[in-house]
């Protein structure tokens, strides 16, 4: 149709038809009036003289005068445009990415359909984009098929936290420009929305139980695995939670949790086993139905002790109170770090990574003076070292591109060296001459170093993170170096995602809740389980249905069709018929009320 009527509400004006027939069937009583002679009776009119009474209508000028009028009026009150012939009208959805969104993607597919219904007729033709509030993945849909669109929101997953949709709000009012639709697509009411978008809203309270998150420890000698599962909702709900150990799952049991109550369940990891999942009795949110876990393996730091180093040097307590040591490592093997004495008979520095200290049997009894100073850098932040009694002693020579970590006047006690490639951390003082070994910033500082030395190491680790967790891992780096997988156990290779190592220092765990490796080429370096523990977007008692689109609807008349360009010569009739009805009405009442004068009498 290639008319719109934008006020509908003035069709009430066309009751005046019936008015007006109402009262030209309506005759008024004749009036009276004395003759002298009966040549005037036969062309006398036939009016009623017993008052008003229903009569045979009677074609007049006036009548349809009036009803012209009515007309007219009624075409100006329901504000007629007409639709351009060459409008495009570009609606844009910016669907919320939030993981809460999920559970509410069957009552989106349902209600999208009819809401683009009522403001898809509105322009000849429709064009759409639907992007994810996120930014992080490419467009979901640009066409004009309406079905093409409904489908690939289908395949859309969201997954993210909680997070702005503001960006994407901008995004999306520049692909559709000024006089395009935005709509807001969410679970939960949002007021103010930037860039005039509209607001889509279909949730509903819905109630919800999950995992919150889990940890692993070691009680007597045993691995013992602990869990935490939630009850958002505002009922006492039943569930049954299970175990299941390469997919085979043991008997459900049966747990009763209050309104807003947290459950701690535990159990024995199982022997023999990697990794297993808890699984909760399903309801409308999946995501934190299920909880991955893997048997947790740091990455072994080899430590091997220089010839002219004693075992029982400050050191060696240090790394033999720390998880994932080897300070045995087969002796055809290099050390992933060297405990070195610094000799002054031979005074050179490893070049491997290495903790150095000095060793100086002629140190004297008197202590280095002035201010201990700490500079900032993460291996020494947050450390107190005012306690440091160092004694004097030979020094190690400094070099500019050393990184100071600790001064004591103008001695620098503790540097860092990474000239060369391999990075060294020296203690520019003889430890076993001072209580560095009784300060806990000495122990912390090696803990420190040891770890940032585990971290760069290229070796397998199993690790239990949260969904989208950035991920911190070591890689061959390089020209010639590979590219990493990502992959998940149970899928085919062809489901694999391919990552540039160049991408290494932007890495996240997958979205997706379960197992899952990163391997450089036959390589496995990490082994993971990913689980789902975001307890904002688990939490569906302010989910809202609601929408403001109904306002939208008569701006969007007024982008893609036209006024009625004879509005004005509409408005002069009507003041024409108006005056002229009048001056007929006028005219036929002066006559009826004019009396003529008497006859004589013959």
């Amino acid at each position: 149709m290639d008319i719109f009527f934008t006020n509908p509400a003035g069709l009430w004006t066309l009751l005046g038809i019936p008015v007006v027939l109402a009262i030209h069937l309506l005759q008024r009583q004749a009036t009276q009036i004395t003759i002298s002679t009966l040549f005037l009776l036969e062309n006398t009119r036939s009016d009623s003289t017993e008052g008003r009474r229903i009569e045979r209508l009677r074609s007049s000028v006036p009548l349809w005068l009036q009803l012209l009028l009515v007309l007219i009026i009624t075409w100006l009150l329901v504000e007629p445009r007409w639709h351009n012939k060459n409008s495009v009208q570009r609606i844009a959805l910016v669907l919320d990415s939030s993981a809460s969104m999920q559970a509410f993607k069957k009552p989106l597919l349902s209600t999208l359909p009819d809401t683009l219904a009522k403001i898809g007729p509105l322009g000849t033709t429709a064009e759409f984009v639907a992007i994810d509030s996120s930014l992080q993945n490419e467009g979901i849909y640009h066409g004009d098929n309406q079905s093409e669109l409904i489908k690939s929101i289908d395949n859309w997953l969201p997954y993210e936290g909680e997070h702005d949709p503001t960006p994407a709000l901008e995004v999306a009012r520049g692909l559709v420009g000024k006089d395009g639709l935005v709509i807001f697509v969410t679970d939960h009411k949002t007021s103010d929305l930037p860039f005039g978008a509209y607001l889509l809203a279909v949730g509903k309270e819905t109630q919800n139980v999950g995992f919150t998150g889990s940890s692993i420890s070691s009680e007597k000698g045993s691995l013992q695995w602990k869990a935490l599962i939630k009850n958002y909702s505002t009922l006492p709900q039943e569930r049954q939670w299970s175990v299941s150990i390469n997919d085979n799952q043991q008997p459900p049991r049966p747990i009763s949790l209050k309104p807003g109550q947290t459950l701690t369940i535990s159990g024995p990891f199982p022997n023999q086993v990697e990794r297993f999942s808890l699984d909760l009795q399903p309801d409308e949110f999946a995501l934190d139905d299920r909880l991955p876990i893997i048997r947790p393996s740091p990455k072994i730091i080899t430590v091997s002790f220089g010839k002219d180093t004693d075992e029982n040097n400050p050191f060696a307590p240090v790394l033999a109170s720390l998880s994932g040591i080897n300070t045995n490592p087969p002796a055809d093997t290099p050390p992933d770090v060297l405990v070195a004495t610094y000799n002054p008979f031979n005074p050179s520095i490893p070049n491997e990574n290495s903790i150095v200290s000095i060793s100086d049997r002629l140190a004297n009894k008197k202590a280095f003076q002035g201010q201990i100073i700490a500079v900032e850098d993460p291996l020494i932040r947050g450390l107190n070292w005012q306690g440091l009694i160092a004694r004097s002693s030979l020094r190690i020579p400094k070099l500019e591109t050393d990184n100071v970590l600790l001064w004591q006047g103008d001695r620098p006690l503790i540097f860092l060296r990474t000239v060369g490639g391999p990075q060294r951390l020296i203690f520019n003082f003889d430890l076993t001459a001072s209580n560095a070994n009784r300060l806990p910033a000495f122990v912390i500082l090696v803990s420190r170093f040891i770890e940032h030395m585990r971290n760069q190491k290229v070796g397998l680790v199993n690790l239990n993170v949260e969904t989208g967790q950035a991920l911190q891992i070591a890689a061959e780096t390089g020209d010639n170096a590979q590219n990493l997988t990502l992959g998940l156990p149970s899928s085919p290779p062809k489901d694999d995602k391919a990552i540039p190592v160049t991408q290494l220092s932007s890495l996240h765990a997958p979205n997706k809740p379960g197992f899952f490796e990163i391997s450089q080429g036959d390589k496995v370096i990490l082994k993971g389980a990913a689980s789902f523990a975001d307890t904002r977007e688990a939490d569906f008692r302010n989910a809202v249905t609601a929408s403001n689109l109904d306002s939208a609807t008569s701006a969007l008349v007024y982008y893609h069709t036209r006024e009625d360009p004879y509005w004005k010569i509409w408005v002069i009739l009507a003041a024409v018929v108006l005056l002229l009805n009048w001056h007929l009405r006028s005219k036929r009442t002066r006559s009826q009320h004019k009396s003529p004068s008497p006859s004589s009498p013959a």
